[in-house]
């Protein structure tokens, strides 16, 4: 299948970030349950950085799990803080792989400043292992350069969403690097991001067990 130079492109920086994010120089080490998403932590000191795993099983069928992760137009119904949200483009075949370059603006709780990123996401579907992956990274765009309403900050982050073998039931995982560059204490840091993490991904999962929600016409097929 032919892929354009920017698919290319993202994809060898994706290869990049999953090297990154699947170093296995620091285990990961449990943190907390929260709204029924398990919370792991690598402390990637070296990398200065620190690492969040979230993982939640959701009873719907991977069909809808999709259907409602890939619809940006649900995007700001799941994932935690967005207050404005715009996608820029979309490249690519989007029935097995494609990239999706957006805009979204995080509010932040009173007394930091809202952020603000520009991110790509490289989605790959995989019939034979029933999964969806999608990693995400920030980049520059010039159609949103930096202005006055927030901070830009950087994200890399990486989904797994895979049908759990035998039952009508879907697994998440969400993998997030946080720039650990903050004048705060790194135990708001790791609260933050796991209250975020759990309020996003309970969020997907609730959205995604609506019977109103349907499976997604690019993986009704898959056994």
């Amino acid at each position: 299948m032919f892929r354009s130079p920017a698919v290319l492109s993202v994809a060898t920086a994706t290869l990049c970030v999953l090297t990154l994010i699947s170093s296995k120089a620091v285990a990961w080490q449990y943190v907390d349950e929260i709204d029924g998403v398990d919370i792991y932590e690598r402390d990637a000191r070296y990398l200065g950085n620190q690492t969040l795993q979230s993982v939640v099983e959701v009873d719907a069928p991977i069909g809808r799990v999709i259907s409602v992760f890939t619809d940006p137009d649900e995007r700001s119904n799941w994932m935690s803080r967005v207050a404005d949200h715009e996608v820029l483009h979309i490249d690519g075949d989007v029935e097995d792989s494609w990239v999706e370059s957006y805009w979204m603006r995080i509010d932040m709780p009173f007394p930091l400043s809202d952020r603000d990123y520009v991110l790509a996401s490289s989605y790959e579907l995989n019939p034979e292992e029933q999964k969806l992956t999608v990693v995400t990274r920030s980049i520059y765009d010039e159609r949103k350069p930096e202005n006055g309403c927030c901070v830009r900050a950087q994200s890399v982050m990486r989904y797994t969403v895979e049908a759990i073998p035998g039952e009508d039931r879907t697994r998440i995982e969400m993998i997030a690097e946080t720039d650990l560059d903050l004048d705060l204490p790194r135990h708001l840091i790791r609260s933050a991001g796991s209250d975020w993490s759990a309020d996003t991904l309970s969020a997907l999962a609730a959205l995604a067990m609506s019977e109103d929600v349907p499976i997604d016409e690019r993986v009704k097929d898959w056994p």
